[in-house]
């Protein structure tokens, strides 16, 4: 069987990078979220502190099923990507809706499917825009720069920069 040509970082450096994105997007996210909420259904006179109390019971909970999730995507994205022995969008949608679909599982068989239907759509999303910037590198370099020139380096004289020679970038167009 040949082996796999894959283009980004092993799949345990994806497991740790997605568990972390995971939990700072759900912690970030709930915490304002519940934040809001907090301010809404708390009485007149105790808005803040019902706030202030939303976020510390449930902002990091949300964090820590957003970095469940994430975790298990990455598991599973890496896990059909060795089985397939291909890179391509199809495996980000397929591991982003298992994940959701057996976490979603203890809810019943109508939302398991509903949750894998929509993260699978998610998940199409970001494995076709990965793929687009896997295909596409060399895109930056067909972009315009500022006011149509390049970039010029120049070196800065040694008494100017304290003894050591360091090389600026300046926007003087050529």
């Amino acid at each position: 069987m040949p082996t796999p040509e894959i283009c980004h970082e092993p799949c345990s450096d994806d497991l740790f990078e997605g568990i972390g994105e995971g939990f700072v997007t759900g912690t970030v996210g709930g915490s304002a979220f519940h934040f809001f909420k907090g301010i809404y259904n708390s009485p007149k006179g105790r808005r803040f502190i019902g706030s202030t109390q939303a976020v510390r019971t449930n902002g990091f909970r949300l964090g820590g099923v957003l970095a469940v999730w994430y975790g298990l995507s990455s598991i599973l994205k890496c896990s059909i990507e060795h089985v397939r022995q291909k890179e391509d969008p199809w495996n980000c949608m397929f591991g982003c809706a298992a994940a959701a679909g057996s976490l979603q599982m203890r809810k019943g068989l109508g939302p398991a499917s509903r949750w894998t239907l929509f993260a699978g759509v998610l998940g199409l999303l970001e494995g076709a825009s990965d793929y687009i910037e896997l295909e596409s590198p060399q895109l930056d370099s067909k972009l315009p720069r500022f006011g149509g020139g390049e970039i010029e380096k120049k070196e800065v004289d040694e008494k100017k920069s304290g003894g050591i020679k360091t090389i600026l970038e300046s926007f003087k167009l050529k």
